[in-house]
């Protein structure tokens, strides 16, 4: 035990942990001086070793080799003897020489090294449960205003849009009617002759029924024409 003690402070034990190296895929035992540098000692690798217990030395194989080589001379010796005839009532049973080879223990310690992807996995923050998660409550959109169709209000007619009294959805009483296209308004209320509104152009009156009664149209020139149904 003293001299195994003494070797492990004279050397130290390490298995390289580089993949790519023989010396780790043989998984061998490096034996490395004390004083020097606990790294393995392929050239080409260089890697810092993990330290591992000494191999264990097995019995000398030559002696084994001689003990077994012994015994097969015995053996055949044995059987020349029974085999010229000798005397069944001096038969010996032959001694059974149990040669007990102690085992060499080999240094299996596998180094399990995970994946790159799976430390980066592991280096991640568990991502929270789906019932640890807070509900974000949906923003209620907002109402569409309800159509006005009795009472004041503004409807969109098509060729204008209308702001006014309304009476089951159409313009009924006074309101303000401002053209989007070309279309007509009503009469001239002297001529009598059919006059039209322009884009942009206003008329301000009464109605009836979706109807002009009477009324004025403002022109783009400036003109301020009285109308009517």
């Amino acid at each position: 035990m003293a001299t195994r003690s003494n070797e492990r402070l004279r050397y130290r034990y390490g298995i390289c942990l580089n993949d790519n190296c023989p010396k780790c895929k043989e998984k061998e035992v490096q034996e490395i001086p004390a004083r020097k540098d606990f790294v393995c000692s392929n050239p080409e690798c260089g890697k810092p070793l993990r330290e591992c217990p000494p191999p264990k030395k097995g019995m000398n194989t030559k002696l084994i080799g001689g003990i077994v080589a012994a015994l097969v001379v015995i053996g055949g010796g044995a059987g020349a003897y029974f085999a010229m005839g000798g005397d069944d009532s001096e038969k010996k049973e032959p001694v059974k020489t149990e040669v007990a080879a102690e085992k060499v223990d080999t240094v299996a310690t596998e180094v399990a090294e995970a994946p790159a992807e799976k430390k980066a996995e592991e280096a991640k923050p568990a991502a929270p449960k789906t019932e640890d998660v807070a509900k974000t409550p949906k923003a209620d959109k907002p109402a569409a205003p309800k159509a006005v169709t009795n009472g004041r209000g503004t409807v969109n007619l098509g060729y204008a849009t209308y702001s006014g009294e309304l009476r089951n959805g159409k313009p009924d009483g006074a309101g303000v009617m401002t053209f989007k296209s070309s279309h007509k308004a009503g009469r001239n209320f002297k001529t009598g002759e059919d006059v039209f509104g322009e884009p942009g152009e206003t008329v301000d009156g009464v109605f009836s029924n979706g109807f002009l009664q009477v009324g004025t149209i403002s022109k783009k020139d400036g003109n301020v024409i009285k109308i009517k149904y």
